[in-house]
């Protein structure tokens, strides 16, 4: 089924990602000195959130769960250094809180917006039918609720 195929192309990634596993200095885009105030990490994938609200993903982008445009011919390419998550700029959002989940993750802005990227094959990011959200898509609450932090299972 392709619920085993994804299964064992996870844990293909994980083993892969476990085995080459080493502490190095990260590089960021345009080489601008970043004041990492959090990091997250999901099975294969890493989040990390500046002290200015800026989101950048690295590891794994199969689900698009780093909120990168999905390629299929790079099904399993990985981003080896900390990239920038355009969306967010775009939008003008500063983000306050970030998590990751297995396959897929969520930020909050410091306007209480939650924003969910990634897998959604249990919905876990979106009410719709679609199988991945390919980019941080703001989680329509209608404004009957603010969020304060950012939790992804």
């Amino acid at each position: 089924t392709s619920h085993d195929a994804d299964a064992d192309a996870d844990h293909h990634h994980h083993h892969l990602l476990r085995s080459q596993m080493t502490f190095r200095k990260l590089s960021f885009e345009g080489g601008c000195r970043t004041c990492i105030v959090q990091i997250e990490i999901g099975i294969g994938h890493i989040l990390l959130l500046s002290s200015t609200g800026k989101v950048y993903g690295m590891g794994s982008n199969n689900y698009c769960q780093l909120g990168f445009a999905f390629d299929p011919r790079h099904r399993y390419a990985t981003h080896p250094q900390p990239r920038l998550i355009e969306t967010f700029v775009r939008q003008q959002c500063t983000i306050a809180d970030i998590n990751c989940g297995k396959n897929h993750s969520v930020a909050v802005d410091t306007n209480g917006q939650l924003y969910c990227f990634g897998s959604n094959a249990y919905k876990q990011s979106s009410d719709c039918d679609d199988a991945m959200i390919a980019s941080p898509t703001a989680y329509p609450f209608n404004g009957w609720c603010q969020i304060a932090k950012a939790q992804a299972a």
